[in-house]
């Protein structure tokens, strides 16, 4: 039986009715990779609202939450190559993310079986709700493209020096 849930204004249909007696709140979990992007919502008791997956680009992820969940209490997503571009491009919009580290994810997740990326949104997602982590501050856009052109000297001096160090065996 599917009950519609109402969280703050925003009505969910739900498999779970315990959310009609009491106010409930929504939390959101990102797993953020190069081209899709999944998305898990859980409520306060850890039920899981909907899930879906997008394209990975801060315009997608802020529409689906815009039409979705407006309403969401925070959204988690964990720290890796493209956080930068995601946590800054999704908090310019007012979206009240939190950006966690990667190795705390990863053992909060460590006992998953299968690991996919809804299987990872979802676990970010209930630890988003259970409150059990430790926002990580993320460098700022500038901040990030000075330090990669910080190190593409010393990368491509590396690689010379690696393509220069390799000769054809000569039999």
């Amino acid at each position: 039986m599917i009950a519609v849930v109402q969280i703050d204004n925003l009505y969910i249909p739900h498999r779970n009715s315990s959310c009609l007696i009491r106010r409930c709140w929504i939390y959101m979990g990102l797993d953020v990779s190069q081209k899709s992007t999944a998305f898990c919502v859980v409520d306060t008791d850890g039920n899981t609202v909907w899930r879906v997956t997008a394209a990975s680009n801060p315009q997608a992820i802020d529409e689906i939450i815009r039409q979705r969940a407006p309403e969401a209490r925070r959204v988690g997503m964990e720290t890796g190559p493209p956080a930068v571009r995601f946590y800054h491009g999704l908090r310019d919009r007012g979206v009240p993310v939190d950006c966690v580290h990667a190795r705390h994810v990863h053992a909060a997740l460590a006992t998953q079986l299968n690991k996919t990326d809804s299987k990872d949104a979802h676990g970010i997602a209930q630890l988003t709700c259970s409150g059990w982590y430790r926002p990580v501050e993320v460098k700022s856009v500038v901040c990030s493209r000075n330090s990669v052109l910080c190190w593409l000297p010393v990368r491509a001096a590396h690689s010379r020096g690696l393509s220069n160090s390799i000769r054809p065996r000569h039999r």
